[in-house]
Parts: C-alpha cells; structure tokens; sequence
C-alpha cells in the first residue's frame, strides 16, 4: 500500500486504490509529478498526479525489484532479483514496460541498490549519474541521458564511459 500525507504532514491517507504486492522503493522523477513504486513479483506502480492514484505498469518480469531509478518518463534503471539474493542491473527504454539486463545477477557480481549522485549538462544536454552498490565492494556508474531513452550507459566507477561502454 501507498499512503500519502497532507499538506500539513498531520494526516496520512491511503491513495493506492490497486492492491499491490509488498513494494520495496518508492521514487520521484524530478521536476515532475510522476513518481514510481516497485517490489515483489515484477510489481511497479507508476504516478503521474503526485501520488494521487496509481497504476499498475506491466514490467515483463516477475522478480522482485529492489531499487529503481528514472531520468526521463522513458529511461531507467533497476535493480532486480531474478534469484533468492542475485540482484541484476537492469534497464529500460519504455517507461519499465520491458528491462534488459546491463550486468550481474550472479554470485560474483551481485547489487543491492541505487544512489544518484551527480546531474550535469554538456553540450545542452541533461545527464544523470547513478551508481549501482553491489557485494564486496562492487560498483558500477550508470549514465543516464535525457534527450534520448536509447542512450543509457554503463562503466566502471573511475573510468570514462568509452563507446564500447554504450547500452542501446
């Protein structure tokens, strides 16, 4: 369930009128008034009236979501357990209609969470920086481009995103 407090932050209110699953993130698309719910079984839930009603998003997955991050109504990533404690780094290009596995989902390369950390502008164009935290000190830079889902990259933490890096 989705509640949601006034004005005042006195009352809270429950405004999910769809059962959901149990969810595990909650996230806000900046600048906007869309925000985005995730959890168990693939579920995710999509706002566009801050938070007034929602509704449910088919994902064409049934793992369980455990963070997710979007720049644009269309571009985005999750993390994503396919496997009891296996979290993959997903990505999407449709508004979470469908996610394409970036990387892990393995013993070895295993992430738990998002953390943005950086906006900046280059040549007009809006860019966001995640990092995906994983086991054991993994880490991954997710680079997210505004002016086009289809540009979605991913690099090492520490070294420049090269063109061999770009997810399309």
């Amino acid at each position: 369930r989705i509640f949601k407090r006034n004005s005042t932050a006195t009352n809270w209110t429950d405004v999910t009128e769809t059962q959901l699953g149990d969810l595990n993130k909650v996230t806000h698309l900046k600048g906007t008034s869309t925000y985005y719910a995730v959890g168990v079984d693939g579920n995710l839930a999509k706002s566009i009236d801050d938070g007034d009603n929602w509704l449910i998003q088919t994902t064409g997955t049934s793992g369980e979501f455990k963070d997710v991050y979007f720049a644009s109504p269309d571009a985005g990533v999750a993390i994503i357990e396919n496997a009891p404690n296996l979290g993959g780094l997903y990505k999407t290009i449709n508004g979470g209609k469908t996610w394409t596995l970036i990387d892990g989902g393995t013993s070895v390369k295993n992430y738990n969470s998002l953390s943005p950390y950086y906006e900046f502008n280059s040549g007009g164009i809006k860019y966001d920086r995640v990092t995906a935290n994983g086991d054991k000190g993994l880490v991954k830079r997710v680079t997210l481009d505004y002016s086009s889902a289809t540009t979605a990259s991913i690099g090492a933490v520490g070294t420049p995103i090269t063109t061999s890096d770009k997810i399309t």
